[in-house]
């Protein structure tokens, strides 16, 4: 045996199944639909319970043989994994171990296509292939060593500035394991090599990199992309031929992101391990929707036969498993964006492209998403925008019930500027348009519950300005211009400065406008509605009839409310003569953000929700209070709106649920509860919850902003409408 001065790297011992083989044909593949001709095929010329017998031979390599196999006609043999799995070579490369049925090692047996005869396996080393680099777990086993003559064709070239800086090469047969890929990034930075083009077979010497972006403050949350730093390249051939992407369908997508494992994939059980599956190779979705407006440069689609889709044709999400959203990333691959074949104006919700969308599979912005290689298919524009959006709400004005918004405004003064908000409109020319909205779309509701309310001078640090008198006046006398006597009153408690979060200095809080001809506050213990202060604190009468000082916060003084919005409680009835002079009370939220959640596609899995801790403590304190009313007055009318940073179905909600609330987005079909659209993903973060006396009449969520592109939208939540009444 040659004797070389080598350092063994310790590999993982156990014995590894093959999963599905990946021919390349010229039409795309589907993993599903490979694997399971896999495991159905039967080598011609064989019986039904022929078995065949497999022998390994070390060859020369010190180690304990593997115990030989047998294998029925049709099966394939189990890969062994020897602890001798690597080796470093004199001159510093990596190689690997592989085994051929050829004592000289001349090809690597496919350990993923079925047996046809008695077979003696033979345990070399060399230079190692893309799918030995990438492995079976999200991290390289080879990361950070030097690796040579690493072959494949060019089948994508990234481009910073409209200059080369990497590519992507790709095994030209594969090992046929669902597992691993076949596919790698290639590296190159300022310095890429001149005369590279996609279809060369090429082989690469560098080292092994795990690539993740690293921010300035913080950990990294990123998954690491697996890359070669390039150091050589040597041309083999041009003109080679590209292996056929693999086609991504809905069921290879709508299933758990993480299971248990990181360093062991399961692509057929786990979302994040299919993704990690086909990092770096050739992949396409055919004939996808459009789920959501571009985000910088993103675009959001889902395959045909997608389930989850939205009533207007975006992506629901409601639950934590993956659902069949695809990130695309059109101009990585391209030196001239005017060949992507863009469409024009943006894609819009609903719209599909009428083909295959082709590309390779990357990371990057904390996901995994496809980097287009080829031009975009004709676009089936099948969507309204904005054109598209409700004219006047489904739920007429019923003058016998109480007629109810909740609304974030998105951080709204009458300081605004055209600069202040994506839309580019000016304070005056957003409260027109919310006016517009109130008197037209919404037809004159009761009540409107408010989120986002800055102070009157908006975004300035510091400047001892707190109230938000103008900016509510500003959108009442917007409303009355638009309805001559429809006359709102605002009831707002003005925060402690800079203490309740939101951008600084802008002290947002939850405020309401009530209908002076409908609506009135209830008279308080001192008979005093005006001398609330910022420091007062909800508590409800003996007898639950009233609040001691109406109105009140929720949160004052709690460590959970730290630098979060407080809760802004109220009671209100309405007046002599209609619905019976009926009281309820309200309470507007505004909970802690989901900001410092980590990434769905992130390195630490099981997803940590961090934000959801403080969401649970606030949902506790305001549930406690509303429970302090009912254990005294059973039959009150309770009403919790506004945005709870969090879904219908999460936990946060839940609690309201035990504490006797219900829902009304529930009410609502599943393909309809969403008032925001974050990542692509349409989704619930305002919800108007009620006590179970109350009926939910009528509930709908006025699709008017979240869904439309940024500079379109007054908001970027939607409005919830309900209609309620009770005994």
């Amino acid at each position: 045996m040659k004797q070389y001065g080598i350092i063994l790297f310790l590999g993982v011992v156990l014995l590894t199944l093959s999963a599905c083989s990946r021919p390349s044909p010229s039409m795309p593949l589907q993993k599903a639909a490979v694997q399971q001709k896999q495991k159905e095929a039967v080598p011609p010329n064989t019986t039904a319970g022929q078995q065949y017998t497999v022998q390994f031979d070390l060859n020369g390599i010190a180690g304990q043989v593997p115990s030989p196999q047998t294998v029925a006609a049709g099966q394939c043999a189990v890969q062994p994994q020897l602890r001798t799995a690597f080796r470093e070579e004199p001159d510093g490369s990596a190689s690997v171990l592989y085994w051929s049925s050829d004592r000289n090692g001349k090809e690597r047996f496919r350990f993923s296509e079925p047996l046809n005869a008695n077979t003696t396996l033979y345990a070399h080393f060399g230079s190692p292939r893309i799918y030995e680099i990438q492995g079976r777990a999200h991290v390289s086993p080879l990361e950070d060593k030097q690796v040579k003559d690493v072959q494949g064709v060019i089948t994508a070239i990234t481009y910073s500035r409209k200059k080369p800086n990497g590519f992507f090469i790709q095994d030209i047969q594969g090992d046929g394991d669902a597992a691993t890929s076949d596919g790698i990034y290639v590296y190159c930075g300022t310095d890429s090599p001149t005369g590279i083009a996609v279809r060369q077979h090429v082989s690469v010497t560098g080292t092994v990199k795990e690539y993740a972006y690293k921010p300035k403050n913080g950990p990294v949350e990123d998954m690491p992309l697996t890359q070669i730093a390039l150091s050589e390249l040597r041309i083999i051939e041009n003109n080679s031929p590209l292996p056929a992407p693999i086609e991504i369908t809905a069921a290879d997508l709508e299933k758990p992101v993480f299971v248990d494992d990181l360093n062991s994939l399961n692509p057929q059980s786990e979302a994040i391990d299919f993704y990690e599956s086909l990092e770096g190779m050739r992949v396409c979705v055919r004939n996808p929707q459009v789920v959501a407006v571009p985000y910088k440069g993103t675009q959001y689609l889902a395959p045909s036969d997608a389930h989850g889709f939205s009533i207007r044709g975006g992506m629901m999400y409601n639950s934590y498993a993956s659902t069949a959203l695809l990130c695309l990333y059109p101009k990585k691959c391209f030196a001239d964006t005017a060949s992507i074949n863009m469409p024009k104006p943006e894609p819009a919700i609903g719209d599909v492209y009428a083909g295959m969308v082709t590309g390779v599979l990357d990371y990057a912005y904390s996901k995994y998403q496809i980097a287009l290689t080829d031009p975009l298919p004709a676009l089936t524009r099948k969507a309204t925008g904005k054109e598209g959006t409700q004219l006047i709400s489904s739920i007429p004005f019923a003058a016998d019930k109480l007629n109810l918004v909740s609304y974030n405004l998105e951080n709204f003064s009458k300081a605004n500027t055209r600069q202040s908000h994506s839309s580019k409109k000016s304070a005056e020319e957003r409260a027109a348009a919310f006016a517009n909205q109130f008197v037209k779309l919404m037809q004159g509701p009761d009540l409107i519950c408010l989120i986002e309310v800055q102070d009157d001078s908006g975004e300035k640090a510091d400047d001892g300005v707190v109230s938000a008198r103008n900016t509510l006046q500003l959108l009442t006398g917007e409303i009355e211009k638009r309805r001559a006597g429809l006359r709102y009153e605002a009831l707002v408690l003005n925060p402690e400065e800079g203490r309740d979060g939101g951008a600084p200095g802008a002290n947002i809080r939850c405020a309401y406008l009530y209908r002076s001809d409908r609506l009135e506050p209830v008279s308080d213990r001192d008979g005093d509605v005006t001398n609330s202060r910022a420091t007062t604190k909800a508590e409800i009468e003996a007898d639950g009839s009233r609040l001691l000082q109406n109105p009140a916060r929720l949160g004052v003084g709690e460590a959970v409310f730290k630098n979060t919005r407080k809760s802004l409680v109220a009671h209100f009835r309405f007046k002599d003569g209609i619905n019976g002079g009926k009281d309820f009370f309200v309470i507007n939220n505004h909970f802690n953000s989901k900001r410092s959640d980590g990434k769905i596609w992130g390195r630490r899995q099981p997803v940590h929700r961090s934000s959801e801790t403080k969401r649970h403590q606030q949902a506790e304190l305001i549930a406690s209070f509303i429970s302090s009313i009912t254990a005294v007055r059973p039959g009150a009318a309770i009403i919790s709106v506004g945005d709870y940073n969090d879904f219908w179905f999460s936990q946060t909600i839940g609690i309201f649920k035990r504490a006797g609330m219900k829902n009304a987005i529930e009410v609502l079909p599943e393909n309809n509860r969403y008032t925001y659209v974050y990542d692509g993903h349409s989704q619930t973060l305002d919800n108007i919850l009620v006590t179970d006396n109350v009926h939910i009449d009528m509930a709908e969520v006025l699709h008017i902003n979240a869904e439309l592109p940024a500079k379109e939208r007054l908001s970027d939540h939607d409005p919830v409408f309900v209609q309620l009444s009770w005994l």
